[in-house]
């Protein structure tokens, strides 16, 4: 009783995610096709030669001959929703995506408090940042100064702690005077801190920075 039914048409394969790094998946259309609309699904990321092998089962010439569409977002949606991705390049978009994919979860959660602070505006300013991931320290679910000022006392092994004392902390003092001295932000995902020299803007368009020496979190690099 099995009914079998033929999907592929000779052009483009049907959608199959076998890909678990997969970032996003895209939509190459040709409209110029006669008979019917001709689509192709593209998992990003994805290599070169696998791109121009779909324009080439889409018959067009280049990439400039087909439109570009975001079919779903699989990670970093909340992200992905801000950057007008259906106008930029294919290869620009999955260039970044080449660079998302290999993220563990501990490295997304980090990544994600890192472009809440810097606010990328395209996929090349994402790519961008997330390969400047080594200028951020991140403790994550780290939300208020009060937070922060425990954690840096009782955590990091560079204050005596006593637990007879706890009540005579300042928690809240000591994490707000920490944040002035560092260019940071509290999150959703925890608190980010930024020790590159140059500002984020700089590192965003393309500018080579390194990492402020002396300069780490309680003496902790994440």
């Amino acid at each position: 009783g099995m009914i079998l039914e033929q999907r592929y048409e000779g052009h483009a394969f049907p959608p199959y995610l076998y890909d678990g790094d997969a970032v996003m998946s895209v939509k190459l259309i040709n409209h110029d096709q006669q008979d019917a609309l001709q689509e192709a699904l593209l998992f990003l990321p994805v290599p070169d030669i696998q791109i121009q092998r779909t324009l080439d089962r889409l018959g067009v010439n280049g990439i400039h001959d087909v439109e570009l569409q975001v079919d779903d977002f699989l990670r970093f949606e909340p992200l992905m929703e801000t950057l007008p991705l259906s106008q930029e390049s294919l290869y620009t978009v999955n260039a970044m995506c080449a660079v998302l994919a290999p993220m563990d979860q501990a490295e997304q959660q980090k990544f994600c408090a890192a472009a809440e602070l810097a606010r990328p505006k395209n996929a090349q300013q994402v790519q961008r940042l997330a390969e400047a991931m080594d200028l951020f320290t991140f403790i994550p679910d780290v939300r208020t100064p009060e937070d922060y000022g425990r954690y840096m006392i009782q955590k990091t092994g560079h204050y005596e702690f006593d637990d007879n004392l706890e009540d005579y902390y300042d928690y809240l003092r000591f994490g707000q005077n920490r944040v002035k001295q560092e260019l940071g932000a509290f999150t959703w995902e925890g608190y980010i801190a930024y020790y590159g020299e140059l500002s984020l803007d700089e590192v965003m368009y393309g500018v080579p920075c390194q990492r402020r020496s002396g300069l780490q979190m309680g003496g902790m690099s994440q």
